[in-house]
């Protein structure tokens, strides 16, 4: 275990996920609500980033080899955790591919979509940095 930070029961791994689930956050709310701030190049490589982000993202979620860890991430108390993880990799590729379109309609119902989409799953987040065995799934 030597190199692997250790801060109150959290690996690194936990550390990362909960890191990218707020700078997600951040720039989906970012390109939502504050383009008067950005400059247009900054605009736009931040939704270049965000949709390919999301786009592999949500296409883990349908790789078979990842369902068990991704249904081990999921807290005990959510029904059929299948159908939910894989519900949540649909709407991270369509929101992905959403931030790319250059409209602002679509550009702004896919932010909204990544927004609920990532606070929807922040309580599997949560239960992974506070589970051994969720973070195990991770390996």
């Amino acid at each position: 275990m030597a190199g692997r930070r250790k801060a109150a029961g959290v690996d690194d791994q936990a550390f990362i996920i909960m890191f990218f689930s707020f700078v997600a956050i951040a720039t989906a709310t970012v390109i939502f609500d504050r383009k008067e701030i950005m400059t247009p190049a900054l605009l736009l490589t931040s939704r270049i980033f965000l949709g390919i982000f999301f786009i592999g993202a949500g296409m883990a979620h349908f790789d078979p080899k990842q369902n068990n860890t991704y249904v081990a991430l999921m807290p005990p108390f959510l029904p059929n955790p299948e159908l939910l993880h894989k519900v949540a990799g649909a709407f991270e590729v369509i929101g992905g591919a959403g931030v790319l379109v250059p409209m602002d309609d679509v550009e702004n119902a896919a932010a909204w979509l990544l927004i609920c989409t990532l606070w929807a799953v922040f309580p599997a987040n949560i239960y992974c940095l506070f589970n051994s065995d969720a973070r195990r799934a991770l390996r």
